[in-house]
């Protein structure tokens, strides 16, 4: 029992641990050296290019917009756990064994959603935080 929590929760921080981090900023690091590149051809040309203010801007919200898309996948894995957990409770036909199995399936996802709810809402708040400097 205990094992499947410590499993769940390794496997949950191995997944939410690149994201909050910013595994995603390699990515973006050579999108600004296009980004660079364009805005010096558009100032060439007498074009106005966006300002170091809003293209930070334009990053923490594709940062952000990553950090939501992978929490709310996983929280679709656990919501889809959980819902199999409950098919198995109501199909164990009163032995107790698979009831025990269903229960502790069941509590393992609500405590996952509740970590991947905690890790949304912290990378939101740490997003944008940095968005006002």
């Amino acid at each position: 029992m205990i094992k499947n929590k410590i499993i769940t929760f390794i496997i949950l921080i191995s997944i939410s641990t690149p994201l909050l981090v910013g595994a995603a900023i390699p990515i973006l690091q050579s999108g600004a050296e296009v980004q660079k590149d364009l805005d010096t051809s558009a100032e060439i040309q007498g074009f106005n290019t966006y300002s170091q203010n809003e293209m930070m801007s334009v990053r923490m919200k594709t940062i952000n917009t990553i950090i939501s898309y992978a929490l709310s996948f996983i929280g679709i894995i656990f919501l889809i756990n959980i819902i199999i957990g409950g098919f198995k409770w109501m199909t164990a036909g009163g032995n107790e064994e698979k009831i025990t199995s269903a229960k502790h399936t069941v509590n393992n996802s609500i405590l996952a959603l509740i970590i991947v709810l905690g890790a949304y809402i912290i990378s939101n708040l740490i997003t944008q935080l940095i968005s006002l400097f």
